[in-house]
């Protein structure tokens, strides 16, 4: 089995990076239902 050298911050900077865009995808429909509310 050949693994490729891959340096240790990639994965936690893929994880933080989708972590981030599912937030950002799960919340703007929510940012969008409490402006109704509140405005």
């Amino acid at each position: 089995m050949t693994v490729p050298a891959l340096p240790p911050d990639v994965f936690p900077r893929l994880c933080i990076y989708f972590i981030r865009f599912q937030r950002q995808v799960l919340f703007r429909p929510l940012r969008s239902k409490l402006r109704v509310y509140f405005c």
